[in-house]
């Protein structure tokens, strides 16, 4: 989906691939060529979600491809047009990452989107701004993954999301992180103790935390 090719030239091109004939065939153009955007899928829907259209600036326009009938429809704009973002998507939502915004700005906002209200919200944000990063879900959960943190600096680090349907609790030593009020069953990856608090809430749907060597643990029903 977009990009850029022979030098400055910013594409609206997209492709789609076809495993079972090992294919590339060329359906509908985006309405807005760019590079540097984000795509990710939900309800069976493609979105192309900002990028660069003009040479440094993020845009913030959002697109939505319906593969039955070939069209891209402009949806709902982001709050914070991004060059360099990621996304993916989680419980049906959408959530676009971090990113570059005003050609030097690196941002730690993070976006989520609903495509049955095609509405944008801002949740909580990255620990550390950055731009060029990676991200996936995985059992309801969002990874931001590494990353440029300023104009020199690589990143190596991962941020995990914690939010509903599923809270999930991270335990390292004695540190304990978590974002809902409900009990959970905890086990000290140190001395493997298991125990079963009652965690206050901290007013947060989405929170995000440092993923380093921290193992994870899912809500059990009381």
């Amino acid at each position: 989906i977009g990009g850029e090719s022979d030098g400055d030239d910013y594409e609206d091109v997209v492709e789609e691939y076809d495993p079972d004939t090992d294919t590339w065939s060329t359906v509908a153009s985006l309405g807005t060529a760019r590079r540097r955007l984000a795509a990710s899928s939900a309800n069976g829907h493609v979105y192309a979600i900002g990028g660069d259209s003009d040479g440094g600036s993020g845009v913030d326009v959002v697109e939505e491809y319906d593969s039955d009938t070939d069209t891209w429809s402009t949806v709902a704009s982001l709050g914070t047009g991004r060059e360099g973002l990621s996304a993916s998507s989680a419980n049906g939502l959408i959530y676009a990452i971090g990113g570059q915004s005003g050609g030097i700005g690196f941002e730690d906002v993070v976006e989520e989107y609903d495509p049955d209200t095609d509405t944008w919200n801002t949740v909580a944000s990255l620990g550390t701004a950055r731009q060029s990063l990676g991200a996936a879900s995985a059992g309801g959960l969002i990874y931001a993954i590494a990353g440029q943190s300023d104009a020199n600096a690589r990143e190596d680090l991962v941020e995990m999301s914690i939010g509903e349907p599923e809270p999930v609790y991270t335990a390292g030593g004695d540190a304990l992180v978590a974002a809902d009020g409900r009990d959970a069953i905890i086990e000290n990856q140190d001395t493997g103790r298991r125990s079963n608090p009652t965690l206050a809430r901290d007013g947060e749907t989405i929170a995000w935390v440092t993923r380093t060597n921290a193992r994870l643990f899912r809500t059990e029903e009381t």
